[in-house]
């Protein structure tokens, strides 16, 4: 019987549970393919829009339906993780309809990998894969549906709380955690097939070291190697290619529910209520979701992670293998073996900016930590405004926050452009500062080549030429954003620190829940400003130095290649300096620190001097 038949027979219960779902608009062929199925693909179509549906209902409800511990940030939180659930949804099944030609792509990838396999003499157990998936699926949907009847029983006990609404939402938002299983158990038969790959490397490589090695065999069974590492490569890829959209959704999407959780526990554990049966079981959920979401997220990230790895182990198996490789032929095809090997590294990226690897996961723990911190800080900003102000959790005040937090994570984003180009000066300089120890040496043994000198120094210019014009285009681009953020902490600083001299000077009691309000606003304009110029002050010092180094360079002659060459770069840096500014306005250095407190000071100074005499 075949593996078709076998996932007919066994697995029938799973293929028709994930049609339920929307997840296979096809029809299973008994020659082991698919057909697309127009009546599945309808049903997908109009899932799509009912679905889109329950979530517009959900959204208008969500903001109408605050619980008594809820705060404007968790709030918000939770509507983002609302949000990336849908995309997600949505995106797989739009996948699954229009993208089933590179599913097939996929499979016939799968069984030609196979094919390859048999012949160096590996083989799989596909009852055992089929057997892992639908014992996977079990354990998932099991957990997700428990988790999901005990949360719709604490809310329950909440009468703003509508079951009818919520329940088809949070029922279809299982596609999410099945899609997570298929890309974890496709990864997974690819990382058993790498490691049946190092095996088989492993054995040939203790097999030469034998008297009676047969080195044709293994010349025969190495050639496979090639082929067969190029379809697992080329395999990857389709995955990565098919998986991609769902999985940065699911990253988003796990991001904000892990960080949403965690807070909440931590209030609950830090906040002295009483224990009732409904602060507990709202503990005890929040804390289950906190852990269900944490296991996911390291699935995603883990197994892509150690696949990529058991893939490049291949390369330090055939490096063992040519040291005990004696003969001539054997030992140039394992050296061609490597070299592809190194030409095509196994990587798992999404769009090429985000790695699935072990440092993402300490990233996405240290971005929660900080997440965290902005909630709690924002969220005690928020309660001191409302009690001076009486401002309940209105769209009004999410509109009054949101678009600092934006200006605040764009100034982020710039300052650690501008730091990284300043990381890239500063390992230049350094390079440089070798080349000008090298060319100040007077033993011509040591120095070689003075031309070579010549051309690194060429090669040099050419980087810091490059870097100067990233630097102008980073800060053509956040011209508006520096001139906004500059003219609104100086707003902000001159402002609260006259509100700030009124209430300390008032005859009346001083409020310091309100100067605490004026102080905090006072570090969210400030601490942009600052962190920017500190940047931009050390990018534009580490380009100066480089000046500064080149003319350490001691040349006797005038009419060689190497004084031609330093006296060009010195020209250039010349004429392309690194200088921030808003849109040539003010500078973006350390003079403008000093500038913007002369003048907090002087109208400061001019605010007091019109003010009413207080009585």
């Amino acid at each position: 019987m075949n593996s078709l038949k076998k996932l007919k027979n066994k697995n029938l219960s799973v293929y028709y549970y994930h049609k339920l779902l929307g997840l296979c608009p096809f029809i299973l062929m008994d020659n082991e393919i698919y057909r697309a199925s127009i009546c599945g693909i309808i049903y997908t179509f109009i899932l799509c829009i009912i679905y889109t549906h329950i979530y517009i209902r959900v959204v208008i409800r969500r903001f109408s339906f605050i619980l008594p511990s809820e705060t404007p940030m968790s709030t918000i939180s939770d509507f983002i993780g609302i949000t990336f659930d849908y995309l997600i949804t949505i995106s797989i099944w739009l996948i699954v309809i229009f993208r089933q030609n590179q599913l097939s792509k996929i499979l016939n990838c799968f069984k030609n990998n196979y094919l390859f396999l048999k012949k160096i003499g590996i083989y799989e157990d596909y009852e055992m894969i089929y057997c892992s998936f639908r014992n996977w699926t079990f354990i998932i949907n099991f957990a997700y549906y428990a988790l999901l009847i005990c949360d719709h029983a604490v809310l329950s006990m909440y009468t703003e709380f509508d079951l009818i609404i919520w329940a088809p939402l949070n029922f279809l938002r299982v596609i999410t955690h099945d899609f997570i299983v298929l890309y974890s158990i496709s990864l997974i038969i690819v990382k058993n097939r790498y490691t049946s790959i190092n095996e088989f490397i492993k054995k040939l490589s203790f097999n030469l070291q034998q008297r009676n090695a047969d080195y044709e065999k293994s010349l025969d069974l190495l050639k496979l190697l090639g082929p067969l590492h190029a379809n697992l490569t080329n395999l990857l890829k389709l995955l990565e290619s098919f998986f991609m959209i769902p999985i940065i959704f699911s990253l988003g999407s796990h991001f904000v529910q892990l960080t949403s959780c965690l807070y909440i526990v931590l209030m609950y554990m830090i906040n002295n209520k009483v224990w009732s049966i409904r602060f507990i079981g709202s503990f005890v959920s929040t804390t289950s979701w906190f852990i269900f979401h944490s296991v996911e997220i390291i699935i995603l990230i883990i197994v892509a992670s150690t696949t990529c790895n058991e893939g490049n182990k291949i390369g330090i198996n055939l490096h063992k293998l040519l040291i005990n490789c004696t003969n001539e032929r054997l030992s140039n095809l394992v050296k061609i073996l490597s070299l592809r090997l190194l030409q095509q590294p196994v990587s798992f990226t999404l769009y090429g900016f985000i790695d699935l690897n072990a440092a993402l996961l300490y990233q996405v723990i240290n971005f929660v930590i900080f997440f965290i911190l902005l909630i709690k800080y924002t969220n005690f900003n928020y309660h001191l405004i409302r009690k001076n102000y009486g401002l309940s959790l209105t769209i009004n005040w999410i509109l009054l926050t949101m678009p600092k937090m934006l200006q605040v994570l764009s100034t982020t984003i710039f300052s650690c452009l501008v730091i990284l180009l300043a990381n890239y000066f500063s390992t230049l300089n350094k390079q440089l500062k070798v080349i000008v120890n090298k060319a100040n040496n007077y033993n011509i043994e040591i120095i070689g080549n003075p031309d070579v000198i010549a051309e690194n120094i060429r090669q040099t210019s050419q980087i810091h030429y490059d870097l100067c014009k990233i630097s102008k285009f980073l800060n053509h681009k956040f011209n508006g954003l520096l001139i906004i953020t500059v003219t609104t902490a100086f707003a902000i600083l001159s402002s609260t620190f006259y509100f700030i001299f009124v209430e300390v000077q008032s005859a009346h009691y001083t409020d310091l829940n309100r100067i605490g309000i004026y102080v905090s606003w006072q570090i969210i304009h400030a601490y942009p400003v600052v962190v920017t110029v500190i940047a931009c002050n050390w990018a534009s010092n580490q380009a100066t130095h480089t000046g500064e180094l080149i003319h350490k360079i001691n040349v006797e002659k005038t009419d060689t290649k190497l004084y031609q060459t330093i006296q060009s770069f010195a020209l250039q840096l010349h004429h392309q300096k690194v200088e921030f500014s808003g849109a040539c306005l003010f500078p973006i250095n350390s003079k403008l620190l000093q500038s913007m407190i002369a003048h907090v000071t002087t109208s400061l100074v001019i605010l007091i001097q019109f003010q009413p005499s207080i009585e």
